[in-house]
C-alpha cells in the first residue's frame, strides 16, 4: 500500500525518474553482459579447437618417437639372434615387429589432415618395409642356411643405410611437427588471453549491475521507512483530533497494521534478496582472483564459475520483476494457438544440462496437441516448476508430461524430491514462503509466480505430494478449436 504525504508530489516524481534511470542503466549493463557472453562463447570454441590441435601435434610427435624406439627394438632382436642363434631373441623381435606395423598405421591416421606430412610418412613407410625385409632375410638365412650367410648380408651395409634413412625421415617429420606445435601453442595462448580479458570485463559489468541493485534497494528501504514514519505521525494526529470517532480510529488502526505487515514482508524480501545477491558476488570475486593467479590453461574453470554467478544474478532479478508484476495484477496474456509438444521440448532442452549436472534424469512425455494459451507464460510456468524440481530433488528424476483429457490437455511436472507436507501445501503457494530445504537458494517466489500466471491463463496450479516420495504439479489448458 502506497502512502501519500501532503506536499510530496515533487519528491515522488523525482523518485519515479530515478527508478526509470536505474532501470535503464541496468538494462544497458545486461545487454553489454549478453554481448560479452556471446563473444566469449565464440572465443571459447576457438580455444577448444586450438587445444585440440596442440594435443594432436603432440600425439604425432609421440607416435614418431615410439615408432623409432620400436624400430630399434626390432633391429636389436635381429642382432641378438644373429650373434647367439638363441631363439629367445626372436620373441622381442616378433613383438616389436607387430608394434612397428601398428605405429605406422597410427601415424598414417594422425597426419591425414596434412598432405605434405602424408607424403613424408608414405616415404618413411617404404624405407621401413625395406628395412624389415632386410631383417627378415637375415633371420631366414641364419635359420635355414647358416649364420655366416646372414652376416654376409649384414656386412653389405644395406641395413645400416636403410636404418639411417628411416632415422633421418623420422627426424624430419618431428621437426615439422615441432614447428607446427610452436605456432599452435602461440595461437592457443592468444585465444586464452582474449577469453580471460572477456571474463574480467564481464565480471566488472556484473559488479556494476550489482552496485545498481544495491543502491536501488537501499533507496527503496529509506523511502518506505520515511513513508511509514509519516503515516504513523498522521495516525497519531488523527487519533488526538478525533478521539470520539471510535469506528474511524479502529479503521485507522487496521490500516496501520496492514501497512506494517506489508512493510515487514517487503523488508524480509529485500533482506533475503540482498543475501542472494551477495553470494554470487563472492563467487565472482573468487573466480576473478583465480583467473588472475592461475595459468592461462587453467582459466577455464574460473571463467565458468563467473558465468554461473552472473546467471544466478539474472535469475534473481527475473524473479523480482515477475513478483512485482504478479502482485500488481499486471499480467495480460495474449492467447493464441500453441503447440504443447514444442513448448515442453524447448523447456526440457533448456533445463536438461542443469539436471544432468545435478545427477538427475529429465524426461519429457509430450502430446501432439494445440492449445489456446499464452506461449511465454506457459514457458515461464514450466521453467519455474523445473527449477524447483531440480533444486529440491537430491536423486531420481523429473518427468514433464502432457495428456489429452476431453477438450483439455493435462500438463504435469513430476519429481522424486523431498515432497511437501499436507499442512504446508497452501503456504507453498504464498508470496515469500519457503517450505523446503532453507539451505537452498531462493526467496519463495517461484510457486507464487507460477500460480499467478496459471490464474491469468484461466487455470489453477495444483499439487499432489507425499513427503519423502516426491510431488506432482498439474494444470489444464483448453484445446484450440
Amino acid at each position: 500500500m502506497d502512502i501519500t504525504v501532503p506536499g510530496s508530489a515533487d519528491h515522488n516524481g523525482a523518485q519515479r525518474s530515478l527508478r526509470r534511470s536505474l532501470l535503464g542503466a541496468a538494462l544497458g549493463v545486461l545487454l553489454l553482459i549478453g554481448a560479452i557472453f556471446s563473444i566469449g562463447r565464440e572465443y571459447y570454441v576457438q580455444m577448444e579447437d586450438a587445444r585440440y590441435w596442440v594435443r594432436h601435434t603432440r600425439e604425432v610427435i609421440g607416435s614418431l618417437h615410439k615408432l623409432m624406439n620400436h624400430l630399434l627394438d626390432v633391429e636389436t632382436g635381429q642382432r641378438g639372434y644373429l650373434l647367439t642363434s638363441d631363439p629367445k631373441y626372436l620373441e622381442p623381435y616378433t613383438r616389436s615387429l607387430n608394434l612397428v606395423s601398428a605405429d605406422v598405421r597410427e601415424l598414417h591416421a594422425l597426419v591425414a589432415d596434412n598432405r605434405r606430412q602424408q607424403e613424408r610418412v608414405e616415404a618413411l613407410d617404404k624405407v621401413i618395409q625395406q628395412k624389415l625385409s632386410e631383417l627378415a632375410q637375415t633371420i631366414a638365412l641364419s635359420t635355414q642356411v647358416s649364420r655366416e650367410a646372414a652376416l654376409s648380408v649384414v656386412r653389405a651395409d644395406e641395413g645400416r643405410q636403410l636404418m639411417e634413412q628411416a632415422r633421418a625421415r623420422i627426424a624430419t617429420l618431428v621437426d615439422v611437427e615441432e614447428q607446427l606445435l610452436i605456432v599452435r601453442e602461440r595461437a592457443l595462448v592468444g585465444v586464452e588471453r582474449h577469453v580471460a580479458y572477456l571474463a574480467a570485463l564481464g565480471t566488472a559489468l556484473g559488479l556494476v549491475l550489482l552496485a545498481l541493485a544495491l543502491f536501488y534497494t537501499l533507496r527503496e528501504v529509506a523511502r518506505r521507512r520515511t513513508a511509514l514514519k509519516a503515516a504513523m505521525r498522521k495516525r497519531e494526529e488523527a487519533q488526538a483530533a478525533a478521539t470520539a470517532m471510535t469506528l474511524a480510529r479502529d479503521e485507522a488502526i487496521a490500516a496501520r497494521d496492514a501497512a506494517v505487515a506489508a512493510d515487514v514482508a517487503k523488508g524480509r524480501y529485500l533482506a533475503s534478496t540482498a543475501h542472494d545477491l551477495r553470494a554470487p558476488l563472492q563467487v565472482i570475486f573468487t573466480a576473478l582472483r583465480a583467473a588472475q593467479h592461475v595459468g592461462a590453461g587453467e582459466a577455464r574453470e574460473s571463467i565458468e564459475s563467473a558465468i554461473r554467478a552472473v546467471r544466478t544474478l539474472e535469475h534473481a532479478f527475473t524473479q523480482f520483476i515477475e513478483a512485482r508484476q504478479a502482485s500488481a495484477a499486471a499480467l495480460s496474456p495474449i492467447l493464441a494457438p500453441v503447440n504443447v509438444d514444442s513448448v515442453i521440448s524447448e523447456v526440457c532442452m533448456e533445463w536438461l544440462p542443469l539436471a544432468q549436472r545435478s545427477g538427475l534424469r529429465l524426461r519429457c512425455r509430450n502430446a501432439p496437441a494445440t492449445v489456446m494459451t499464452d506461449r511465454a507464460l506457459l514457458q515461464r510456468i514450466l521453467a519455474n516448476l523445473l527449477s524447483n524440481a531440480i533444486k529440491y530433488t537430491e536423486r531420481g528424476g523429473i518427468l514433464v508430461s502432457a495428456r489429452t483429457r476431453g477438450a483439455t490437455v493435462l500438463v504435469q511436472v513430476w519429481n522424486t524430491g523431498a515432497g511437501i507436507a499436507a499442512d504446508k501445501i497452501q503456504a507453498a503457494f504464498r508470496e515469500f514462503q519457503r517450505v523446503g530445504d532453507r539451505s537452498k537458494s531462493g526467496v519463495g517466489l517461484g510457486l507464487f509466480i507460477s500460480s499467478q500466471m496459471a490464474l491469468a491463463l484461466g487455470t489453477v496450479l495444483t499439487v499432489q505430494s507425499r513427503p519423502g516420495r516426491g510431488s506432482c504439479f498439474s494444470f489444464t489448458l483448453p484445446l484450440a478449436m
